[in-house]
């Protein structure tokens, strides 16, 4: 298994890589850091889905309105 420096005092292209694998594609969410003495120890990933309050139903699985 390799070894990352995931050193907040030299920010590694390896942390980046991994903050920014987290954020990507989120809608809506949160990404939580967690550093202790000064190493990253943790990234928490939220993914939050939104509702329609007119209809209950997420979003994606609406029907289509067009007519074909």
């Amino acid at each position: 298994m390799a070894k990352y420096n995931f050193s907040t005092k030299s920010i590694s292209s390896e942390l980046l890589e991994a903050i920014t694998d987290a954020i990507k594609n989120k809608s809506y969410g949160s990404v939580e850091i967690y550093i202790q003495d000064y190493q990253v120890t943790q990234i928490t990933e939220r993914t939050i889905k939104k509702l329609d309050p007119n209809s209950g139903v997420l979003p994606d699985k609406r029907q289509s309105t067009d007519s074909k």
